[in-house]
């Protein structure tokens, strides 16, 4: 469990340049935090911020972004966790909006938003 979540946010940690990698962390984290347990340590163990740098590195990169607003919203669904993703990912489902304003990755940006009253 813990030990998965970490070895994800390792990978990502260490191959930042790479979209793919971005990618495939991005949707091993969105598969993952769908139970309730592991949103809390997906927070815990950085995946948080792993996820937005991983959008803000790649931009350009749809099914990247399209997961990473996956995973916050998995773990924006959960009262709990609300407040700790609404500080730091509005600008970035924004800019995933922005890049991509029609299709997969707007649906996602903007239901993030609108998990967090946006």
């Amino acid at each position: 469990k813990a030990g998965g979540i970490e070895a994800v946010i390792a990978a990502m940690h260490a191959h930042t340049a790479s979209a793919a990698v971005q990618e495939q962390g991005c949707r091993a984290l969105c598969n993952i935090s769908v139970n309730a347990d592991n949103k809390v340590a997906v927070a815990k163990a950085g995946g948080i911020q792993t996820v937005i740098a991983a959008m803000h590195a790649h931009p350009r990169s749809a099914a990247l972004l399209e997961y990473s607003c996956r995973v916050l919203s998995n773990l924006a669904r959960s009262s709990d966790m609300r407040p700790l993703v609404a500080v730091e990912v509005r600008a970035a489902a924004a800019m995933a909006c922005q890049a991509y304003p029609t299709g997969p990755v707007a649906t996602q940006a903007r239901h993030l938003l609108s998990l967090l009253g946006q």
